[in-house]
């Protein structure tokens, strides 16, 4: 949906509404700070506090529209969020037709906090999404849903170079 809320489990489950955006949530984080990234179907990604205020948004990537975000993941190391995109030629409500086209039109990117530009780490993914920061942030880890695999990109700073790798193929 369009509403980001908040359960209270010491107060019988009470639900608050902390935000309501204007394009349905396709991803989000929690940030160690309390606040949250959001990631809105067509409609880039939110950098909100705690309160719902915005605090930064990102439209583009690479020049081009930022739609399709499939997940978002925080990194405690540098302070920034890695996030996924399936697709950069539908958006997530279209990603059937992405399946269809056979398309490798996805990307890894990470957006350092409130900065207007994100960085694309790899391009060209078969719809990348379910990624998590490996212990220790040296690396991270994603799935690539149109060829089922489950690949490891090693960041700068941890052991060795930048690199890509397919750690379980065809899954």
């Amino acid at each position: 949906g369009r509403r980001l809320i908040r359960l209270d489990p010491l107060n019988n489950a009470a639900v608050t509404r902390v935000v309501e955006f204007e394009a349905p949530i396709t991803a989000m984080t929690r940030l160690a700070d309390g606040g949250f990234v959001v990631a809105l179907n067509g409609a880039g990604v939110h950098h909100i506090d705690s309160g719902g205020t915005p605090r930064a948004k990102l439209d583009q990537l690479a020049g081009a529209p930022l739609r399709s975000v499939t997940a978002i993941a925080e990194d405690l190391t540098r302070g920034g969020v890695y996030f996924t995109v399936g697709s950069t030629l539908h958006d997530a409500e279209d990603w059937v037709w992405d399946l269809m086209e056979g398309n490798r039109a996805g990307q890894l990117a990470y957006w350092p906090p409130n900065a207007d530009r994100a960085e694309v780490l790899l391009d060209r993914l078969a719809y990348p999404n379910g990624r998590e920061v490996e212990e220790g942030g040296a690396s991270l880890l994603f799935t690539q849903s149109w060829n089922h695999s489950l690949a490891r990109y090693r960041l700068a700073g941890g052991p060795g170079p930048r690199s890509f790798e397919v750690v379980i193929d065809n899954m």
